[in-house]
């Protein structure tokens, strides 16, 4: 069945932080949303009619992770990504974000050092904050347009500060990185020596792009497969954010038992039915949907260089490997960051992400999401390209 993405939905959305709530949230008027990771697509009929049905059933009380929920999460993540997971190890989070603060509360103390490869997802720096834990940063490089772990500042800082953790974006978002075998081998072997837990947000590892593969962290060693936590989610893959539902994988049995124990402790081990329906039946019949979206992003990343290109070669788009969202330089511009972010929303009327929010090493850069209609993302860029000319004069 051919999927349609190129259908406006995000006028009926209803209570949106990205449509329907992104004037209030900007204060500004008729701008085009292109920031917060959520798609505007719309979710395949037959998986609708699934949720539908589960609704119909009409009862909606307390909810746990099922057998066979789990067995179809462990399905997917091998089929998909060549690692055997055995269902047993499978737990049930409401969001990615929950699992990674579980994780740090679980498994480090107060006071602990937790490292984070900046510039990284802005609530990485954020959980570390709230847990009442030390923030230690191990900026990635950014050599000849593409960006790389600095494994000699990653050694060091855990020699400096006795760290205990080290919170892992595979891929990484913002820069759009999908890590290599080797890179992951280099980082499991520094982590074993020094004794850290690897806590793995692998929730975009369905969005690859054409000639990449995703290597789940837990894969890299034995050793690894007992001593990380690896985090998925349907809700980047198959737009169901608002749905609140993720799978952590925990092989060690003692370690799972730790992390499910502070998920109740946390009043966060419940389920939602109709988020456990839209999530199996994603897994289960989702997935030709799935690779159609992905031509899709993939068209719009290509048709964005192109445009970026001709039209406007001050910005500078950062390779993308995997996401749906891609990472543009532009300190050509010589703006500074809060600058260059007003410049976008008040003059060109397109939201994006502040390049600044996912740490120091972003200044100068902004992430924009690509999981859009290609006639949004074509008048974003004219009206971009418009005031960049503007800008010129």
């Amino acid at each position: 069945m051919a999927y349609n993405f190129d259908e406006e939905h995000h006028s009926t959305y209803k209570n949106t932080a990205k449509w329907s709530m992104a004037n209030e949230h900007f204060e500004e008027e008729d701008i085009i949303p292109l920031w917060v990771a959520e798609m505007d697509f719309k979710l395949p009929p037959e998986i609708i009619d699934r949720v539908k049905a589960r609704v119909d059933e009409g009862i909606f009380g307390y909810t746990m992770l099922t057998e066979e929920v789990k067995e179809v999460v462990a399905l997917w993540i091998s089929k998909r990504h060549q690692m055997q997971v055995n269902q047993e190890s499978v737990c049930f989070s409401p969001g990615v974000m929950p699992a990674v603060q579980a994780s740090i509360q679980a498994f480090t103390n107060p006071g602990d050092r937790v490292i984070i490869q900046t510039p990284v997802y802005g609530p990485f720096s954020k959980v570390v904050a709230n847990t009442s834990r030390e923030l230690v940063t191990n900026p990635l490089q950014f050599k000849n347009g593409k960006y790389e772990m600095d494994f000699d500042d990653l050694v060091k800082k855990i020699e400096e500060t006795d760290a205990k953790m080290l919170l892992l974006c595979n891929p990484h978002n913002p820069v759009g990185r999908v890590w290599s075998l080797d890179e992951l081998q280099r980082l499991g072997e520094i982590v074993d020596k020094y004794r850290l837990l690897v806590v793995s947000d692998e929730i975009h590892a369905d969005l690859i792009l054409r000639d990449h593969q995703h290597t789940v962290f837990s894969k890299v060693s034995d050793t690894m497969s007992k001593k990380s936590v690896l985090c998925f989610s349907p809700s980047k893959s198959f737009n169901m954010a608002g749905l609140n539902t993720s799978f952590t994988i925990i092989e060690d049995e003692e370690m799972r038992a730790t992390f499910q124990k502070k998920l109740e402790e946390n009043y966060q081990a419940m389920a939602n039915p109709i988020s456990l329906e839209a999530a199996k039946s994603a897994y289960e019949i989702g997935e030709a949907w799935l690779e159609q979206c992905l031509n899709y992003i993939e068209g719009n990343i290509h048709y964005l260089r192109e445009y970026l290109s001709k039209n406007i070669p001050e910005l500078k788009l950062v390779n993308s490997q995997g996401t749906y969202l891609v990472w543009i330089d532009c300190r050509v511009l010589g703006l500074n960051q809060e600058e260059l972010f007003h410049f976008l929303l008040k003059k060109a009327k397109v939201a994006v992400n502040n390049g600044f929010e996912f740490g120091e090493e972003g200044a100068g850069f902004i992430r924009m999401n690509m999981a859009c209609r290609r006639a949004t993302l074509e008048e974003a860029l004219q009206r971009i390209e418009k005031a960049i000319k503007e800008f010129r004069k």
